[in-house]
């Protein structure tokens, strides 16, 4: 169900709250940088089917077997929701970081951030602004989300 999805995002969102402003300002601990942004990417895939999963059962979309599909229709049905383009982008920026990460044969500290670099030798710098960024546009998805299912489900009692 969508509200446990919620749920589920709030209580990682609170991890990751207290991961950027209490721990990793005390260890300086720049490898904690991406594990940060992976709670983000979580709490972003809950809000991304919590939607889809209100969304099909509101019988406004199909469900496809195909992410790439389903997204499109998270897209769509992103007004709804209050979303922003800029706000849609930032989901799909740290999607693709997290893939990118996954599949990288090197990564490695330097300065003040964390670099991931791909097997064509491109490098993707993470530092604790980027990380604090993307945490601002998931708390704040998930606040026009959760405002949007509360409204939803209180018309349908």
């Amino acid at each position: 169900m969508a509200t446990s999805r919620i749920d589920e995002a709030k209580r990682i969102l609170k991890i990751a709250d207290h991961m950027i402003y209490v721990t990793y300002p005390v260890m300086r601990e720049n490898r904690l940088l991406i594990k940060i942004l992976g709670q983000i990417n979580n709490v972003l895939n809950n809000i991304v089917l919590s939607v889809l999963e209100n969304e099909y059962a509101q019988k406004r979309i199909k469900s496809y077997a195909e992410p790439k599909m389903n997204f499109q229709s998270f897209i769509e049905s992103s007004k709804r929701y209050s979303l922003s383009k800029s706000q849609i982008d930032s989901i799909q920026q740290v999607a693709a970081v997290m893939a990118l990460h996954a599949q990288s044969p090197m990564e490695f500290v330097k300065n003040d951030s964390f670099v991931i670099m791909s097997d064509s030798m491109h490098t993707e710098e993470i530092t604790y602004e980027t990380v604090k960024s993307a945490f601002l546009v998931a708390k704040a998805v998930l606040d026009s989300v959760d405002n949007r299912l509360k409204l939803d489900y209180s018309q349908m009692a």
